[in-house]
């Protein structure tokens, strides 16, 4: 059974912190009670966003920024929700290179395609 997708985004966030480059992730997932999910939606959070906004361009490229979608190592594009894509797309519109992780080996190659110093 692959690690959960909690687990492979926090072996790559561990990897980005040693990296020289500006990103945040989006708490959209996990299991909350209703009064805090109330409050996270009045305070802006929106679904289907991207697990992880890196703010830097990737080198020689003409996007603003990249946002990554993360799904467990075994997953497939099936697991992407409607959701999930429809964010993506209005951020392509905007200019950010979208990605989806499929766990963190994935992730970190393809950020390192588009020349992170993964």
């Amino acid at each position: 059974m692959a690690a959960s997708e909690s687990s492979e985004q926090r072996m790559l966030v561990n990897h980005l912190d040693l990296c020289p480059v500006e990103y945040c992730a989006i708490p959209n997932g996990g299991l909350r009670d209703k009064r805090t999910a109330r409050t996270m939606v009045a305070e802006g959070l929106k679904k289907g966003m991207p697990d992880i906004l890196i703010f830097d361009r990737p080198p020689d490229t003409k996007y603003i920024g990249t946002a990554l979608e993360m799904k467990r190592s075994d997953g497939t594009p099936a697991d992407v929700t409607p959701k999930q894509r429809e964010k993506l797309a209005m951020l392509a519109a905007r200019g950010w290179k979208t990605l989806i992780g499929y766990g963190y080996m994935d992730a970190a190659a393809k950020l390192k395609a588009l020349g992170y110093p993964v």
